[in-house]
């Protein structure tokens, strides 16, 4: 963008806003739960962070339109993320955004800023960093103010259509999550099995809210069962002592909550540890087709089970192994029931009160579980991932759609900043 068209010039952000940084002011969550509690919504003001709005106040601070720019804790380097968003009326800030107040057009600056380039810009390395004199020499387009706000209305032109496109998208993939949820629905209380004839793809998608319902009525030949009647081995790991500083970079994977995900392992942050620390962790390691069920945290509840070939492993406290006779319950019916609907409210039932997100056993123990004989067990499985395998290439064309909508948009903001759209 270094031939500009005439009458544009090349600004430094410090030239061009007002920079507001002395009016921010940092309240951590439990002051600011103090200062709003027993108050209604409608008394309160917004208190906006790095990406966003992060809570509430009982006061504000600024008054008016500003653009808010992430200081710390903002996506710098990932291109499609916003950095930069608008605010209105009366707000609070913390100290983890900038507050800038351009003194042409305010849309015009923040859609400059998301984007920019900010490699030259921040500085750290697990959280980076814009500091303010960094900032105030960003180059910054400047063309008329005329032209700023006829290139705003183009690109709002633009991003209407766009965010309609992407609106419909995000409605389809929260119909992809109800239908897994029907089909777990209809697997665990035997309608699955009994009527096997596959749902077209079209099928998947025509109902807005498609019906999760569960019976505690069984099929003959099914019952309810406690874990405990089933469940061969129940068991968690620790930390090792050192926590992080032990970890390797290679040797026995070393399973924590965050590495299990609904019917999968993700694995792309696992952590190692020794094989000494994995012998003295002996009780709790990991078996081809245990189920592992996360039992404290936000992920409370998330379940997998794991490969024939997954190799040695170890879990730490957070994660609960449970093992059964695979000739009488199989591990993947076992791991798609606890992420079913029905398993997963029984969790949040048993959390009403707790003053903690936590599963300890004897609440594990006592899980109701719909055991079939083993051949429908296999064959509600098949049938289960048969119709996951369908939603997943539909949930995969959809996500890909969404990243190319991103792309349209970081394209429409490239021709908007070379003078191409007005």
């Amino acid at each position: 963008m270094n031939n500009l068209p005439p009458n544009w010039s090349w600004v430094k952000l410090g030239d061009v806003c007002k920079i507001l940084d002395n009016k921010r002011s940092p309240i951590n969550s439990d002051e600011r739960d103090k200062r709003i509690s027993g108050k209604p919504i409608e008394s309160l003001f917004p208190y906006y962070g790095a990406t966003g709005q992060v809570g509430y106040i009982d006061d504000f601070l600024l008054e008016g339109e500003f653009v808010l720019l992430g200081e710390d804790g903002a996506p710098f380097l990932e291109k499609r993320k916003p950095k930069a968003y608008i605010v209105n009326g009366k707000i609070w800030v913390n100290n983890h955004a900038h507050i800038l107040l351009s003194k042409n057009h305010n849309k015009f600056l923040c859609y400059y800023l998301n984007f920019l380039d900010y490699h030259p810009f921040v500085t750290g390395t697990t959280r980076l960093k814009l500091n303010q004199s960094s900032m105030r020499q960003i180059p910054i387009i400047n063309p008329p103010l005329p032209e700023q706000k006829k290139i705003v209305e183009k690109i709002e032109e633009l991003f209407s259509g766009l965010d309609s496109g992407v609106a419909s998208l995000k409605k389809a993939k929260e119909q992809i999550r109800l239908y897994r949820q029907s089909v777990l629905a209809s697997a665990f209380s035997g309608k699955l099995t009994q009527s096997a004839k596959r749902q077209a793809h079209s099928e998947m998608l025509k109902a807005a809210e498609p019906k999760v319902e569960y019976s505690t009525q069984l099929p003959d030949g099914w019952k309810w069962v406690k874990f405990e009647e089933v469940i061969t081995f129940l068991g968690s790991g620790v930390t090792p002592r050192g926590g992080r500083n032990v970890y390797k970079t290679e040797g026995i994977k070393f399973i924590r909550s965050q590495n299990v995900y609904p019917n999968r392992l993700v694995l792309e942050d696992i952590a190692y540890i020794t094989n000494d620390i994995d012998e003295k962790m002996e009780r709790s390691r990991v078996k081809p087709l245990d189920v592992l069920l996360n039992i404290t945290g936000a992920s409370i509840g998330r379940a997998a089970n794991i490969p024939e070939s997954f190799g040695p492993a170890n879990v730490n406290q957070h994660v609960c192994i449970l093992r059964t006779n695979q000739n009488e319950v199989r591990s993947k019916y076992l791991s798609l029931y606890l992420n079913s609907n029905f398993a997963q409210q029984h969790i949040n039932r048993i959390q009403i009160g707790a003053t903690r997100q936590a599963l300890n056993y004897s609440q594990i123990k006592m899980f109701p579980f719909p055991l079939c004989p083993v051949y429908q067990q296999t064959q509600i499985v098949e049938e289960i991932e048969k119709r996951f395998s369908e939603a997943d290439n539909i949930e995969k064309a959809i996500d890909e759609s969404l990243i190319k909508a991103e792309t349209l948009r970081q394209s429409v903001l490239k021709q908007a900043f070379e003078g191409k759209l007005i």
